[in-house]
């Protein structure tokens, strides 16, 4: 239909140019051009309303397709196996580490009476090379601040059981005021 409708309103534009010269010089010939055209005419009123239609259909579907695609497990009923992978980070350029320039940040050393244990680390006696090493009377310091492990403090409480030398009733001391069973 298209090619058809196509080919037939450039055949009439062909024909039939705008200019006095070929307009139909008879009243039969201007109700002939009138005819063809009007069938174009509505030819082309009809193409255009099925392009319309089809228009409407796209753009339905499009909008459904965005929706679909904003859609995730977090606010929808998908699984999260089906949720979008998320982009790779971009890998920095530059190595990992202080950067040139970057003045560092450190914690400053207590001094020597206010460490709770100092270890002293030797060398071996001879450098990779086969040298001597001779010791220095200097040395590097290096403190490492770690948490104290944490330790439940456990207490037993004994109670003292005890029956009546008349009734034969047990007894059993209670616990001081603030212990709770458990």
């Amino acid at each position: 239909m298209r090619l058809v409708l196509i080919t037939h309103t450039q055949e009439l534009l062909r024909t039939h140019q705008m200019d006095k010269k070929n307009f139909p010089q008879t009243v039969e010939g201007c109700h002939k051009l009138i005819s063809q055209l009007l069938e174009v005419t509505d030819a082309l009123v009809a193409r255009t309303n099925e392009l319309v239609t089809r228009i409407e259909k796209l753009e339905e579907e499009n909008k459904a397709l965005k929706e679909q695609l904003n859609t995730n497990s977090k606010n929808s009923s998908l699984s999260p196996s089906k949720d979008k992978k998320k982009k790779k980070d971009r890998v920095p350029q530059n190595k990992g580490g202080g950067q040139v320039g970057h003045k560092g940040h450190s914690r400053k050393l207590l001094d020597s009476d206010e460490v709770d244990e100092i270890v002293s680390c030797s060398l071996g006696t001879h450098c990779d090379c086969g040298g001597r090493i001779e010791l220095k009377e200097d040395y590097q310091r290096y403190q490492v601040y770690e948490l104290p492990q944490i330790k439940l403090h456990v207490t037993e409480y004994r109670l003292v059981k005890g029956q009546c030398s008349c009734c034969a009733l047990n007894h059993v001391a209670r616990l001081p005021k603030g212990v709770t069973w458990g």
